[in-house]
């Protein structure tokens, strides 16, 4: 992935705490098309709530970095991890 590229959070995904776990519910025509729940993890919600808005992966990046006092290249591998699991899974849009 290279800097520029950007990404969003599907919105037909539902952020929602559920006894105490991270959820993302499918609606509209994701709800028949996604099997089940996506569950996030701290790292994936903090990335989650920043994708409610289109960012860059270069956004991404410094703005984890900055919160979880990582590396660069470690704040893009995480990134870049997360990034591919989630548009796998129609969890994230890239523009």
């Amino acid at each position: 992935m290279n800097g520029g590229e950007k990404f969003r959070a599907n919105p037909e995904f539902i952020y929602r705490e559920i006894a105490g776990e991270s959820i993302l519910i499918p609606n509209g025509k994701m709800a028949r098309k996604f099997n089940g729940l996506a569950s996030l993890n701290k790292t994936g919600l903090f990335l989650w709530k920043l994708l409610e808005q289109e960012r860059t992966f270069q956004e991404l990046c410094v703005i984890f970095a900055e919160e979880y006092e990582l590396t660069e290249k470690q704040s893009k591998e995480d990134v870049t991890e997360f990034l591919k699991l989630a548009l796998t899974r129609d969890l994230v849009i890239q523009d």
